[in-house]
């Protein structure tokens, strides 16, 4: 079965994003239709700082 959103259209995506001067938080993870657990960790002070108190 093939991701719902192929790989290559993200990494597309972030390099339009990145050309574009965006500040772009992107991994890739071997786990399909899913968000690797260990991602989260990396994701929770982003969140944080994007985030106004």
């Amino acid at each position: 079965m093939d991701p719902v959103i192929g790989v290559d259209w993200g990494r597309r995506a972030r390099a339009q994003l990145e050309a574009a001067g965006a500040d772009v938080l992107y991994h890739e993870s071997p786990i399909p239709h899913t968000i690797d657990p260990a991602f989260l960790i990396e994701l929770r002070p982003w969140l944080a700082a994007a985030i106004p108190a």
